[in-house]
């Protein structure tokens, strides 16, 4: 009786809990008499509360009997009428009760009745977006937010790589999926691309994470836009052929402007669509990130359907008017770098080969680095490259010495056994001894394997000919040379150039040579003929009476007439632009600012927290800087968040920007590894609450199960024992990026003496900063140096009477540490330039609470308040 009774109290239990969750789902999913869904015949978008992963990206409407229902979005354009409709519950039958309501006023609206319980509104044509609320006698129903949009147009070119293509209805289709969020796709369909014969016309399977073109791709994109160019601020998708994988329908790297569809696709309109999402959008699958299961929605970004949320929509417009053609793993090319890379080919009389008469053309100019490209020409059986293991290569030297190692590792061990007795004696200390032996003799061998890898570079080529490229087209030779990068040193000592020369017979030679290189244009019988001159350290021109010494690389024309007269000399910098006429131009004073980027984790996050949690998810980090400058924001580091960058222009009235990259691992950092970094920021403490009551004060750290875990301050636990290795490592390659800067700023010999540089730096890139700094001390004027949030500061020193404005920008480590020290910078703990006067320091102001903490404190797109300092207050930024 007695467990029956127990029985029964259990499943009534039971059933009171399912009751009372029952009535808190109530609570939270009413039914209301009224709400709002999309119409057929609206012209833009509609986003309804359909799935429960999404439930804080809307508003909530809470009645008088504290039901609650979650507020839709409708789009709209400005100046524009839409449609949406309304159901109505069959108990309102007199509409005359029926009122509508925006910003606290009564409003008329003209509706169509389509059945007993659904009404088509018209939404009103206004500028500015509003809350429709509906009341039934008095009674608050429902609410619909209404975004008006201004229209923004991305082009589209649509360029076939296979078969015939239908297009009459790609464009209206496109349309009517991004009209969601207020955006219209010029869409243009080019004339079918012959795909270059040395690429495959299948494509290899790519990442399922949508961040990196293949190799494949790279070189279709790359070929295409050398034929044709590109377009700025254009999207383009190539229609392929096939990929490999059968699951693989299209592809396009996130926020890029390139994708790939095949054209077989189940629905191609659809997947053309789909993969615009991860290009203009930056959207990712829908199911990842703890989102709906796969297949559950018909979202744009699911399996199926075209539908796009409002969060979708606002994302897609803030990342869509940025278009980038390579993803963050690839080099790009830039005009600067200590080598500069020509290729050509050559008849049998030594004249370069010449395209209909496309002379600039015949030269081809693919890239500049910072190094030299490293080819071996092996003569010697023991360095034979037999295979490869990962990124090396496995020659006879390495089997035989690793024979070596094991023989002698097993004969020394016995040795010692015999010697000494207690060891064959005691099992445990003969486990020991072949331990001790095999970890001796692996490390000696690992050492030894190092030293003959670095006996490999006994066979580079310095001049010659290149065995491994014989017979290879100029294309596919370019995209080796792409590949061949020289890891063993990180720049050469001078400028130079390397140039790669195709003879007759199919073998290709290596030059390297100065860093100006002349050619002659000899005129005959009407046809021109293109020959290799000279290389020189000077660029010389007779016919200009121009000498000067050179700080970057050009190639000259020198064109003779059919009396081997020399009539006319053109110039032209690395890109091939003609800069002859610029040579005797006055040289206005330039005001130039150079943006300088700290770590870029591998992540397209809205926020510093969501690219470290990529981070920590995908334990992946990008390679360190390539210490090359660009002209625009390549890695798209500053320009996404609140467009700092051309903040800082404007108010400095800048008349040209320019980019460094000063991302390097953790290991440079004051963390040193990535796992210290992950774990710290784990366990780090979140911003409190309440700011007037901290619970952040105090920390556990050690081992509670070996009884050692005790309380410290949480400030204690940041990492403040400063790297100064990593800062020093940082530094020197920003000499390489301020030698490559110097290039830019002289493509005119020895302009930039009367320029002033400005330098924003945020994090790792004021260590990289400093060496920039150095490199162009005595070359330019410096004019303001604006630090944000660096890493390890106290390391690096500032010469504060070189700059005519400097402040350095951070959390205030001293004034929270104990107090408050869940809102101190934990990526980069702040502490004072070197060199710097205290009165340069600005901190985060107070009311910036919600800004503040290990990861807010630290991200560059919190740091507009500093556009808001009134002027002569500290920090004030001067307007120029």
């Amino acid at each position: 009786m007695r467990k029956c009774l127990l029985q029964w109290k259990f499943w009534l239990g039971c059933l009171t809990t399912i009751l009372l969750l029952s009535a808190n789902a109530r609570a939270q999913f009413s039914l209301p008499k009224a709400r709002f869904v999309a119409s057929e015949a609206q012209q833009f978008g509609f986003d309804d509360y359909r799935i429960s992963q999404w439930r804080d990206n809307y508003e909530v409407l809470t009645f008088n009997d504290s039901l609650k229902q979650p507020i839709p979005y409708k789009s709209m354009l400005r100046g524009s009428v839409d449609h949406v409709n309304l159901v109505l519950d069959k108990s309102i039958d007199t509409l005359s009760q029926l009122r509508f309501e925006i910003a606290d006023t009564n409003v008329v609206l003209n509706f169509t009745r389509l059945s007993r319980d659904t009404l088509e509104l018209e939404l009103p044509a206004t500028d500015s977006s509003y809350l429709l609320k509906v009341y039934y006698k008095g009674e608050l129903e429902t609410a619909l937010n209404v975004i008006n949009f201004d229209e923004l147009t991305y082009k589209v070119k649509v360029i076939p790589l296979s078969g015939k293509f239908e297009n009459d209805s790609l464009s209206h289709y496109l349309n009517s999926v991004y009209a969601q969020a207020g955006i219209s796709l010029d869409v243009s369909f080019e004339k079918r691309y012959k795909l270059n014969s040395e690429i495959d016309s299948i494509f290899t399977n790519p990442s399922v994470n949508h961040d990196q073109y293949t190799e494949q791709m790279i070189e279709v994109r790359d070929d295409y836009f050398d034929q044709f160019g590109k377009d700025k601020g254009t999207y383009y998708m190539f229609i392929v052929a096939d990929f490999v994988s059968p699951e693989f329908e299209g592809y396009m790297v996130r926020n890029k402007g390139v994708g790939f569809v095949k054209r077989t696709a189940k629905d191609l309109y659809y997947e053309i669509a789909h993969q615009f999402g991860y290009g203009i959008g930056q959207f990712n699958d829908l199911w990842k990130e703890d989102g709906p299961s796969k297949g559950a929605t018909q979202n744009l970004m699911d399996l199926q359907g075209t539908h796009l949320t409002y969060a979708q929509w606002i994302m897609i417009r803030t990342n869509g008017e940025m278009v980038s053609f390579y993803d963050d793993f690839e080099d790009v090319r830039a005009n600067n770098g200590i080598i500069a890379y020509y290729l050509w080919e050559e008849n049998k009389d030594g004249t370069i080969k010449v395209k209909g008469d496309n002379l600039l053309g015949a030269v081809s100019r693919p890239f500049k680095r910072n190094t030299y490209s490293l080819y071996l020409d092996i003569d010697n059986f023991l360095f034979y490259q037999l295979f490869n293991i990962g990124p090396y290569s496995i020659c006879l030297l390495h089997i035989l010495s690793f024979l070596v190692m094991a023989i002698s590792s097993v004969w020394i061990r016995r040795r010692v056994v015999r010697r000494v007795g207690f060891i064959k004696k005691r099992r445990i200390f003969r486990f020991i001894t072949r331990l001790t032996s095999f970890g001796a003799h692996a490390a000696l061998f690992w050492l030894l394997f190092l030293a003959v890898n670095q006996g490999y570079y006994m066979f580079e080529v310095h001049n010659g000919k290149i065995d491994s490229l014989e017979g290879e087209s100029l294309f596919r030779t370019n995209r080796e040379l792409f590949k061949n990068q020289n890891l063993r040193r990180q720049a050469e000592d001078k400028i130079g150039s390397e140039v790669l020369i195709k003879k007759s017979n199919g073998e290709w030679f290596l030059e390297k040579r100065k860093p100006v290189l002349y050619f002659t244009v000899h005129e005959k019988n009407g046809k021109r003929t293109l020959r290799f001159q000279e290389d020189s350290e000077t660029l010389y021109l007779p016919t200009l009476n121009y000498r000067r010494t050179v700080q970057t690389h050009y190639f000259v024309y020198r064109y003779y007439d059919e009396k081997n007269k020399l009539i006319e000399e053109r110039v032209f910098n690395h890109l091939g632009n003609n800069i002859s006429d610029k040579l005797e131009l006055d040289d206005p004073a330039e005001r130039i600012v150079l943006f300088v980027n700290g770590y870029r984790p591998t992540s397209l996050g809205g926020s510093f927290e969501d690219n470290f949690h990529d981070l920590r998810e995908k334990g992946l980090e990008f390679r360190n800087s390539s210490n090359v400058i660009h002209s625009d924001d390549r890695y798209e580091y500053w320009r996404p968040y609140r467009e700092i960058d051309l903040k800082f222009s404007k108010r400095l009235n800048a008349t040209a920007s320019y980019y460094a990259d000063g991302h390097h691992s953790v290991t440079t950092s004051n963390h040193e590894t990535l796992i210290d970094f992950t774990e710290h920021s784990l366990k780090y403490p979140k911003r409190c609450r309440n700011k007037n009551r901290h619970v952040c004060k105090h920390q556990k750290k050690g081992w509670k199960w070996l009884g050692l875990e005790r309380k410290v301050p949480t400030y204690e636990t940041q990492p403040l024992e400063p790297n100064k290795k990593g800062f020093i490592e940082r530094r020197d390659n920003g000499k390489i990026a301020g030698r490559n800067l110097l290039q830019l700023l002289n493509e005119i010999p020895s302009k930039s003496d009367n320029d002033t540089l400005f330098i924003v730096a945020h994090s790792m890139g004021y260590a990289y900063a400093l060496g920039i700094i150095e490199e162009m001390r005595g070359n330019i004027n410096f004019g303001g140096f604006y630090i944000i949030a660096a890493e390890n500061a106290e390391t690096g020193k500032v010469r504060e009477d070189e700059w005519k404005e400097i402040w350095q920008f951070g959390s205030d480590f001293e004034a929270h540490k104990k107090s408050a020290p869940c809102l101190l910078d934990g990526i980069a703990p702040q502490t004072k330039a070197a060199g710097l006067s205290p009165r340069n320091r600005i901190y985060i102001p107070e009311e910036y609470y919600n800004r503040m903490g290990f990861f807010d404190s630290h991200f560059v797109g919190h740091y507009t308040w500093i556009f808001d300092i009134p002027k002569d207050a500290p920090g004030y930024i001067e307007q120029r």
